[in-house]
C-alpha cells in the first residue's frame, strides 16, 4: 500500500482505479475542488472547463480511460464524462439533476437522476447508461 496525495494539496481523495493502474480522484487547492489523474508517477489536473474556478470531483474511470465526474459550479450540479481530450455533459432527458456515481471497467455508467413532479418537489431513481 502506498499513500497518494496530489503534490501541494491540502487534502486528496482517490475515488477510482482501472485495471491499468490509472487512479483518479479529487484534491482541494487553488480555492476549490480539482480533479486529478495519476499514472506511473505522473500527476495531472482535470477540471471541467468554463466554471470560473475549481469545482470538479472525479468519481470513476473505465479500462478505456473514460473518466466520469461532477461539476459542482452549476446549480444543480451537473455530470460529465471525459474521453480523448473531450468533455461531454451527462444529462438524462427531462431531468432536473443527473449525478453520476461511477463507471464500470467496460464503460457502463451509473448514478442517480431527479425529476420535477407536478405539484412541486422531485422524484429520484437510479440509472445506468452507455456513452455513445
Amino acid at each position: 500500500m502506498s499513500q497518494q496525495d496530489y503534490p501541494g494539496a491540502a487534502q486528496s481523495t482517490a475515488t477510482g482505479i482501472n485495471d491499468n493502474g490509472t487512479v483518479i480522484g479529487s484534491y482541494y487547492g487553488n480555492g476549490g475542488s480539482n480533479g486529478y489523474i495519476y499514472h506511473s508517477g505522473n500527476w495531472a489536473t482535470l477540471n471541467f472547463p468554463g466554471t470560473g474556478g475549481p469545482s470538479t470531483s472525479l468519481v470513476g474511470i473505465s479500462n478505456g480511460n473514460v473518466v466520469v465526474g461532477i461539476n459542482s459550479a452549476s446549480e444543480p450540479p451537473s455530470s460529465f464524462l471525459y474521453a480523448n481530450g473531450t468533455f461531454k455533459v451527462i444529462s438524462i432527458p427531462n431531468s432536473y439533476e443527473t449525478i453520476v456515481g461511477g463507471i464500470s471497467a467496460n464503460g457502463l455508467i451509473s448514478g442517480n437522476v431527479a425529476f420535477n413532479i407536478s405539484g412541486g418537489g422531485t422524484s429520484s431513481s437510479g440509472f445506468t447508461a452507455v456513452c455513445k
